[in-house]
């Protein structure tokens, strides 16, 4: 409109708007905007049309056509535009999505093959450090050997926070982790079920409320506590809790114990992965038989949702 309307106002010749126009298609090419080769094409096919008729209309013509096939022009230039930016977003996203998955599968990976052996390593030799019918000569070795065992299992804790922690690193998603802790319920009562167990919920934690590494955390939780019940647990009664208690979240699974009962009164091998989760978050557990069922129960301080 200001290019008609300085025409049509000022009563500007028409040769002096197409050099105008002409300014127009250099500005086009200085800033490499989407389709400056055809419009070098247009223009001087408008440019001579323009010049064709430019006495019969009093250059009313002249500007009309000049100035709807630059508009046509622009709009259609627009539009192709933003298609393309619209893809390009949309290809983006959708590869940080796929790295973002790869990611937690690795350290989920990670975390059921190579941590835990590595932990029972570490426990093995702690053990073996303690047997008195060890040499005395092998002591410093073993001491040497369980100290870099030490090291190599927090270093692999910390790779596998730093992959799970892939969502601070895609902030352009906007938004955090998609595992939601309600979902996790709704599946671990699903296999509770399938397994022969009558579950009982006390559930009072809205899943909203809390951080999105929090909810992931704790969802993750909640899973592995629930597989250790059905692998180890007698079918029968179990009672899943999850409440605010103190500025932490508390989770308490119990169930009855099965026809072998844990050696351990800390559950023995099967919750590593909720013991190292738990160390993760900064949290306390605390897993024993008490008269015919185990109680296995977490505690996590508390942090909140914050929206942006």
């Amino acid at each position: 409109m200001c290019y008609f309307g300085l025409w049509s106002t000022f009563n500007i010749p028409g040769v002096s708007m197409n050099l105008c126009g002409g300014a127009f298609v250099y500005n086009w090419f200085k800033n490499r905007r989407t389709g400056r080769w055809t419009l070098a094409i247009i223009y001087p096919l408008l440019l001579l049309i323009t010049w064709e008729i430019r006495d019969s209309w009093n250059d009313t013509l002249i500007n009309l056509i000049f100035f709807t096939g630059v508009t046509l022009f622009s709009a259609t230039a627009g539009a192709i535009s933003n298609q393309r930016r619209r893809a390009e977003e949309k290809a983006h996203r959708e590869s940080e999505e796929a790295l973002r998955s790869t990611r937690l599968l690795v350290a989920s990976e990670l975390h059921d093959s190579v941590a835990q052996t590595q932990t029972l390593v570490v426990m093995n030799l702690e053990d073996l450090a303690e047997d008195p019918r060890l040499p005395g000569e092998l002591i410093p070795d073993l001491l040497d050997t369980l100290e870099l065992s030490r090291r190599a299992t927090t270093e692999l804790r910390a790779a596998m926070a730093a992959l799970r922690n892939v969502d601070q690193d895609f902030s352009s998603f906007g938004r955090q982790s998609t595992h939601s802790l309600d979902t996790q319920l709704t599946q671990a009562l699903s296999a509770l079920q399938d397994n022969g167990f009558n579950t009982e919920t006390h559930f009072d934690i809205p899943g909203d409320k809390l951080s999105p590494d929090l909810e992931y955390g704790m969802s993750k939780i909640l899973g592995e506590l629930v597989a250790n019940v059905v692998w180890h647990g007698a079918p029968g009664t179990c009672t899943i809790e999850a409440r605010e208690d103190d500025d932490c979240v508390m989770l308490r699974v119990i169930n009855d114990i099965g026809t072998a009962t844990p050696a351990k009164s800390n559950g023995g091998h099967g919750l590593l992965g909720v013991k190292e989760r738990v160390d993760l978050l900064n949290g306390t557990h605390s897993f024993a038989p008490k008269g015919h069922q185990w109680h296995a129960e977490v505690r996590v301080p508390l942090t909140v949702r914050t929206d942006e």
